[in-house]
């Protein structure tokens, strides 16, 4: 797994990088149609696109082969099929790959720190500590001190610490550590 680098406005780099070789791709083939870059200046933006639509790919394979694993996955293949691209002068079709590819990684990368940072905010919502009854007194300790058979005693509108079954009572409680959502049931 990849990770992501923040640049100082928070926004994702590897994204960055990808959408910049989509530019340098387009000037590249739209200057090279409209004949107003030569077949040499279109491969000089096409060599950008390759550069930064690469950029990632790279340096995760040169940083495993740096620890001594070298790892034949699509990443490499796509940096294969990209230079192939390349050696058969299909410049738009390699820098297409690339930008898609490193495009797809980007948003990959970008919704799984999304879910990463939403499970960790829920896992936030789960209280530290939970209020038990021994010995007819309620006595507050950490949840990972409770163990089978403990009564845990829960007011109403109080989040939920541990899995358990209702044993007396009826009330309200917060299940946001459970479903996410506040409402009180």
């Amino acid at each position: 797994m990849h990770s992501t680098c923040e640049i100082p406005d928070g926004r994702n780099k590897e994204l960055v990088w990808s959408l910049l070789s989509g530019v340098f791709l387009l000037v590249a083939w739209i200057g090279e149609r409209a004949e107003l870059l030569s077949h040499w200046g279109a491969i000089v933006f096409y060599l950008a696109a390759y550069g930064l639509g690469a950029y990632d790919l790279l340096s995760h394979f040169l940083k495993s082969l740096s620890k001594g694993r070298f790892t034949f996955d699509i990443d490499l293949l796509m940096l294969l099929a990209a230079i192939g691209s390349a050696i058969l002068g299909a410049w738009v079709e390699g820098a297409l790959l690339l930008f898609l590819f490193s495009f797809a990684h980007a948003l990959e990368h970008y919704a799984l720190g999304r879910a990463r940072g939403a499970i960790k905010a829920l896992a936030e919502l789960a209280p530290s500590t939970a209020r038990v009854l021994k010995d007819s007194k309620e006595v507050e300790i950490p949840v990972e001190q409770v163990v089978v058979g403990d009564i845990v005693i829960i007011r109403p509108g109080e989040r939920i610490p541990v899995d358990g079954t209702v044993s007396s009572g009826k009330s309200g409680v917060n299940q946001a550590p459970i479903t996410g959502e506040s409402i009180p049931v």
